[in-house]
C-alpha cells in the first residue's frame, strides 16, 4: 500500500483542469471580468489570464490534494517548470508571479426601482483579485446573510 494513496493521480483529474479552463466564459478571459472592469487587477491581458487560469486549476486539482507543506514546494517547483518550459519564463512569470484566485460569486442581483428582485446575480466564473478583496466580498454575503437572518446570526 501507498504511504500516501491519496496522492493517486489519474487521467480524471487532468480532464478537471481542461473543464476549468474551457468552461471559463471567453469574455472573463479576454476582458479579466469585473475586477479588470474596475481597474483592479494589475498586469492583465488576456495572455496573462488564460496561462494564470491555466495555473489555478491545476493548483486546485493537484496541489489541494498534497497534504504538507514540502510536498507543496516540490509541486510549486514542478509546475514552475513545466509552465516556464511550455510558455516561456517571461510569460508565466508575469502571469503567475501572484495567486491567481478565480471566483464565480463578484455579480449582484438586479433589482427593480421598488427594489423587487429581477435576476438573481449570475455565476461568471472570473479572476476575483486579491485574498483581501475576496474577503471584503465574503464579508459583504455574511452581513447580508445576519441582516436576513438575525436568530441564526454568523461571526468570523
Amino acid at each position: 500500500t501507498p504511504a500516501k494513496f491519496h496522492y493517486i493521480f489519474n487521467m480524471r483529474d487532468l480532464s478537471r483542469v481542461f473543464q476549468g479552463v474551457l468552461l471559463t466564459p471567453k469574455d472573463s478571459i479576454l476582458t479579466g471580468g469585473l475586477r479588470a472592469q474596475e481597474g483592479k487587477l494589475s498586469n492583465f491581458s488576456p495572455q496573462n489570464m488564460i496561462v494564470g487560469l491555466w495555473k489555478h486549476e491545476c493548483d486546485r486539482v493537484f496541489s489541494d490534494k498534497l497534504t504538507n507543506n514540502k510536498d507543496k514546494e516540490n509541486y510549486e517547483k514542478f509546475i514552475t517548470a513545466i509552465g516556464q518550459d511550455v510558455f516561456g519564463q517571461n510569460l508565466y512569470d508575469a502571469a503567475c508571479g501572484s495567486t491567481k484566485y478565480m471566483v464565480s460569486f463578484l455579480r449582484d442581483d438586479v433589482y427593480d426601482e421598488d427594489e423587487v428582485l429581477i435576476e438573481e446575480a449570475p455565476k461568471v466564473y472570473e479572476d476575483g483579485g486579491s485574498l483581501d478583496m475576496i474577503r471584503d466580498r465574503a464579508y459583504e454575503f455574511l452581513q447580508k446573510y445576519n441582516e436576513e437572518y438575525p436568530s441564526k446570526k454568523m461571526e468570523l
